[in-house]
């Protein structure tokens, strides 16, 4: 699927994060993330990047918005 097929918001990462921090944050955000991806069963877990300045052709969503993360404003430094 391309980028923009993706059904995952940038509202649903956003909350992800939200319940991320109020549990504690005990997991990597990144593997909560993930987590919360796989909970979906989208039927297709990759995404077409070769339009974007990314080696390859395609990877999972999951590290598709993890490779944006920053872009949140309230996703941790770190």
């Amino acid at each position: 699927m391309t980028p923009r097929d993706i059904p995952i918001t940038r509202e649903d990462v956003y909350g992800w994060i939200e319940e991320w921090k109020a549990i504690g944050g005990d997991q990597v955000l990144g593997e909560y993330i993930t987590g919360k991806i796989n909970d979906l069963q989208l039927p297709d877990p990759m995404v077409n990047i070769s339009g974007h300045d990314i080696s390859g052709d395609e990877m999972p969503i999951a590290d598709f918005i993890l490779m944006d993360l920053e872009s949140y404003s309230n996703a941790p430094s770190s």
